[in-house]
């Protein structure tokens, strides 16, 4: 009850918006004095002009907008070539961006999205990458629904604190922990709330906390709940190492049990370097707390290393190691990483048939940007478990891979290879086109626990942004 009257107290008293990416830049300094602030300096000359064109709607109003369209095909995902589970569609995300200044300190933004299945009245597919189904919306007397990604307020209390209050993306980092999604055609985003905190030297510490899941039972005030809560800490230099990020993330999660389906603690440290030709990052993470009523102690690390030459506009050839911890069934302890809520798809294969869970893998690049309009890029990944005592996990965390048995049927650590293809063409600035060509070839654990057949993903997407 405390926690539902403070969010609502803060609803009531708070508002602003701008884009989830350009918040600091669409809020002006108030006027306002605090212990934090100071007076507003008086515009130049350039300031006064640029003003003076400016019309009443252009100054209360920003708006923008992207439209993107994707083709795909699966095949086999199932690893089994004797089951038709081919699956192919057109989907769509289109997205209005609105921020209304509604004054130089307090801002509003909402982001409607048009997001779904061509033929469906479904926006989605499952994590199997099947598409979901539903009642026929085109062509008959029934619209697809509308819904909204993002609708927030956004109040800079003074020149060093912020909040930003309402449904918004949260995204951090390499989106190792926590990402938007933003290959999907709906996206993450969150009812949550953010205190933001100017360090300076472009320094930025937030605070935040989010609701997935409120159900109000009888049992208890948290039974049935979900929510996430954290601090993270991003620190910016010119140096080598040219960004390093500290966070503590905590989850609860109560919606499968009781007293405590999760209830641990992400504490992590990442950094981004780059001297000359060598680029690099390096992400860590321990979970300390409990999982299905045991002590949970997990980890993992995320490793890639670059090197990039003059050839063309540039050639990028990287390396690299991802590990995530699998449950040992006989330690008395859960030692599997939770995922948390991280945008897979970037580091774990763009076929996105495994999580990060018992996992780990190696990994090669290469990328080669032709010109301005044309650039490639081939990955492969080698993927192994960590436990043999533990399954193989799809996106969803804790959700197996089908096909698999209660335990698993073989010692075998060998997973499989991935191979993916990325073509990229932008013949103007606000457009682009992308195609995938994706394989994936079963190791031994896949063949002897669920079968022996490649894999197929491949796209076509056009993506137009205004």
């Amino acid at each position: 009850m405390i926690k539902k009257c403070t969010y609502f107290i803060l609803v009531a008293v708070l508002s602003h918006g701008a884009n989830a990416s350009s918040d600091e830049k669409n809020t002006q300094t108030s006027k306002e004095k605090s212990p934090c602030c100071h007076p507003r300096a008086q515009n130049n000359e350039v300031d006064k002009k640029s003003n003076a064109t400016e019309s009443p709607f252009e100054r209360f109003f920003t708006i923008g907008a992207s439209a993107r369209f994707r083709y795909e095909v699966r095949d086999d995902r199932d690893y089994n070539s004797a089951v038709n589970d081919q699956s192919e569609f057109m989907g769509n995300r289109i997205r209005l961006d609105v921020s209304v200044h509604a004054t130089e300190y307090l801002t509003a933004f909402i982001q409607p999205q048009f997001s779904r299945v061509w033929g469906q009245t479904s926006s989605t597919t499952n994590q199997a990458g099947t598409v979901t189904t539903g009642a026929l919306t085109s062509g008959v007397l029934s619209d697809p629904t509308f819904g909204m990604h993002q609708a927030y307020a956004y109040w800079k209390i003074c020149n060093k604190a912020a909040l930003k209050i309402g449904r918004q993306e949260l995204a951090y980092g390499d989106h190792v922990v926590l990402g938007d999604v933003g290959w999907n055609n709906v996206g993450r985003s969150w009812d949550a709330g953010k205190f933001i905190i100017d360090l300076g030297s472009k320094h930025k510490l937030d605070f935040f906390y989010a609701t997935q899941a409120e159900k109000d039972t009888s049992s208890g005030i948290i039974v049935g709940n979900a929510d996430i809560a954290g601090a993270y800490a991003s620190l910016r230099y010119d140096k080598f190492f040219q960004e390093v990020d500290l966070y503590s993330i905590w989850l609860r999660d109560h919606r499968a049990g009781s007293p405590s389906t999760f209830h641990f603690g992400t504490f992590g440290l990442r950094l981004k370097y780059k001297k000359n030709m060598i680029d690099g990052r390096l992400e860590a993470a321990v979970q300390l707390g409990k999982a299905a009523g045991s002590t949970m102690v997990a980890w993992m690390v995320d490793y890639e290393e670059g090197i990039t030459f003059d050839v063309l506009q540039g050639l990028r050839f990287a390396f690299g190691y991802n590990h995530a911890s699998g449950d040992d069934a006989t330690n008395g302890r859960y030692t599997r990483y939770h995922a948390m809520f991280s945008t897979a798809h970037k580091w774990m294969g763009l076929m996105d048939h495994l999580g990060r869970q018992n996992i780990q893998s190696g990994i090669a690049k290469v990328k080669l940007a032709v010109n301005k309009q044309w650039n490639t890029g081939l990955a492969f990944h080698s993927f192994w478990r960590v436990q043999r005592s533990d399954l193989i996990y799809n996106l969803v965390n804790n959700s197996v891979v089908a096909g698999q048995g209660a335990t698993p049927g073989t010692r075998d650590k060998h997973i499989g290879e991935e191979l993916d293809l990325v073509v990229n063409f932008s013949p103007k600035e606000f457009i682009q086109f992308q195609a995938l060509g994706g394989i994936f070839l079963p190791g031994n654990y896949i063949t002897k626990n669920i079968s022996n057949d490649w894999s197929y993903f491949a796209y076509l997407q056009s993506t137009f942004i205004f």
